[in-house]
């Protein structure tokens, strides 16, 4: 997943789910991330763990604000390795404020990565090509 603007971007990449053996909720969605942070300063490479009903929910997220049915959206995580608000405005641009958060520290490193209105087609492919490699597993209890 790649959000990318006038020399800044955030690239994820999911290496392998964590526990690729189990069809558990709660033990099987979770991913192991690496995540690269460019922006004027800073460069930054570190691993998460991500669930893959995060990037569900971003996924859905994702149609809504395609759809104007959402001006805001969020990408959230359990363990906050990555949080990302995207924000809709009135010229058609997106507005990202992101936080991204090693999980052996409690460093974070805030950035602000803008996107026009049509890298949400992308954006939306690449989750969508997530969650087809690692679907959520099991149900919710």
């Amino acid at each position: 997943m790649i959000l990318k603007s006038e020399g800044k971007s955030l690239e994820v990449n999911i290496l392998r789910r964590s526990r690729p053996e189990s069809t558990d909720f709660e033990d099987g969605n979770w991913l192991e991330s690496e995540i690269k942070i460019d922006v004027p300063g800073f460069k930054g490479l570190y691993g998460a763990n991500l669930r893959s009903d995060d990037f569900e929910q971003f996924c859905i997220d994702l149609k809504k604000l395609k759809s104007n049915q959402a001006k805001e959206i969020e990408f959230t995580t359990m363990e906050e390795g990555l949080y990302l608000k995207g924000l809709l405005d009135i010229t058609g641009n997106i507005k990202w404020e992101g936080a991204a958060k090693s999980s052996w520290d409690s460093s974070c490193l805030t950035f602000r990565i803008e996107t026009d209105y049509y890298s949400i087609d992308s954006l939306l492919n690449q989750v969508q090509e997530i969650l087809n490699e690692f679907p959520v597993v099991g149900t919710m209890s």
